[in-house]
């Protein structure tokens, strides 16, 4: 068990006759404490074949990280919860108050798939708008903010290299188990991210049925690719 010392500090009052005056000027007041929250807002669009339109109804999750242990690529982050709230009619949102720090945002349809990334850095208070698009039928983002990531998802047999179709990446930033954006392959086991944050640390989980997960970190200056190998279990 962790020792905990006490230190008591003594005051020696009336030690000496005081040279205070008698009204003394009062002190002034505690300065006010600063906002604990921020406020996030927004608009939910769903990527359709030629553009995009207002998806209303969209359940949305907002995960705010308040402190960190230690700096990436590490396992040991405190996350604060998440808070959720959904699109409105007009496709807009907003959520209650969050506490400060960098937040994520996520859709959480399940008949959808999130095209970019969608998160805010800690300070910042513009809105974060996210896109979503079918999953049965996905269409890229008309827009495809920066950072870009592309690659292929592959395994090598006697034949050469594979695309593995269906093949599912969970990108996590800030903490562990706090996934940024969920994509899943073509039938020809290619990706494409947008919207990933430049000069962090990212990491790729990589997971398709009767293969090994991978579960690599890798930061961004530019746009990329990465291609990605997964070994059958």
């Amino acid at each position: 068990m962790r020792a905990v010392a006490l230190i008591v500090l003594v005051a020696c009052a009336a030690c000496r006759e005081s040279t205070s005056p008698v009204n003394p000027t009062p002190p002034p007041p505690p300065a006010q404490a600063a906002s604990v929250t921020q406020t996030l807002s927004g608009s939910v669009f769903e990527v359709i074949p030629g553009g995009r339109v207002p998806a209303p109804e969209i359940p949305l999750v907002a995960v705010v990280v308040t402190e960190a242990e230690c700096a990436p690529p590490c396992t040991s982050k405190h996350i604060w919860g998440s808070e959720a709230t959904t699109s409105g009619a007009d496709g807009r949102y907003q959520f209650p108050p969050l506490p400060p720090g960098p937040v994520i945002v996520l859709a959480n349809s399940r008949p959808h798939q999130q095209v970019c990334g969608a998160a805010r850095a800690a300070g910042v208070k513009t809105d974060v708008d996210v896109e979503i698009t079918s999953s049965a039928n996905p269409q890229p983002s008309p827009t495809m903010p920066p950072l870009r990531v592309s690659g292929q998802i592959y395994e090598t047999t006697p034949s050469g290299r594979v695309g593995l179709a269906g093949a599912s990446i969970g990108l996590e930033w800030l903490a562990q188990d706090s996934l940024f954006i969920t994509v899943t392959a073509d039938r020809n086991g290619r990706y494409s991210l947008c919207g990933i944050p430049a000069s962090a640390q990212i990491a790729f989980w990589t997971i398709k049925t009767g293969y090994n997960d991978t579960y690599v970190w890798h930061e961004f200056t530019a746009d990329t690719s990465v291609d990605i190998e997964l070994t059958r279990k």
